[in-house]
């Protein structure tokens, strides 16, 4: 009789223990579910930079110009490509950076999608008021591409419109609204290079120049580095 109690003793614990790491089992498969959610939603997720520098200026801005009637095997053995135009360097401009960077479907390869918008102020610019172009201290260049196709996408230089600074601190807030003649390169869509508009409000937040990475405009040592959050 003892020994049969000692049995199912022994089964109800082993009952209790296998229960807890079932119960445990459960809500790792449950918090592993939940993260991987969370994280395939986030990678989904457009991600917006938006900020400016004080002391900067456009490395090149004929570059597009330049590149405009290169071939891709011109551009890859130049190492020339048209997202370069926005990179940047020390100067006495205002910088502001806007870039946006989409992931449409974690499950489709080489679909991710970059725009680039960048503009270059004269500091006495740098004041409460509306700024039309042309105007001789604005100068202003848009990209619109496929992130893993550097030599190919739409780009194109500010042609008229206007930006208003609306409030000035360690934060710039912008009002854009500008027009692009877009010029295609590559195997872009031809259609899809028609005149563009960027029209919004935005707020742009202060950055020392040493802060900017190869995709918001600091020099980059492969293509993919200026297409690529």
């Amino acid at each position: 009789m003892e020994k049969l109690l000692i049995l199912v003793v022994k089964q109800e614990m082993r009952m209790v223990i296998f229960k807890k790491f079932l119960l445990i089992g459960l809500c790792l498969i449950a918090f592993l579910v939940a993260a991987g959610v969370s994280f395939f939603t986030y990678i989904t997720i457009p991600k917006y930079d938006r900020v400016y520098i004080k002391n900067g200026d456009f490395f090149n801005f004929n570059h597009l110009n330049k590149i405009y009637d290169m071939s891709y095997e011109q551009q890859r053995k130049a190492g020339n490509y048209p997202a370069e135009v926005h990179r940047l360097k020390k100067g006495e401009s205002v910088i502001l950076i806007y870039r946006y960077f989409h992931e449409p479907d974690i499950m489709i390869f080489d679909d991710e999608i970059y725009r680039k918008l960048t503009i270059s102020l004269d500091n006495n610019l740098i004041k409460k008021g509306k700024i039309i172009l042309p105007n001789p201290g604005v100068r202003a260049v848009y990209s619109d591409g496929g992130a893993a196709w550097p030599e190919a996408g739409c780009h194109g230089y500010a042609s008229k419109g206007s930006v208003e600074i609306l409030g000035i601190d360690e934060e710039l807030t912008v009002r854009i609204d500008l027009g692009f003649s877009f010029d295609q390169f590559g195997e872009a869509n031809s259609a899809y290079c028609d005149a563009k508009t960027f029209n919004s409000t935005e707020t742009f937040k202060l950055i020392e120049f040493s802060e900017l990475s190869p995709y918001m405009g600091a020099k980059a040592e492969y293509p993919y580095e200026a297409t690529y959050r």
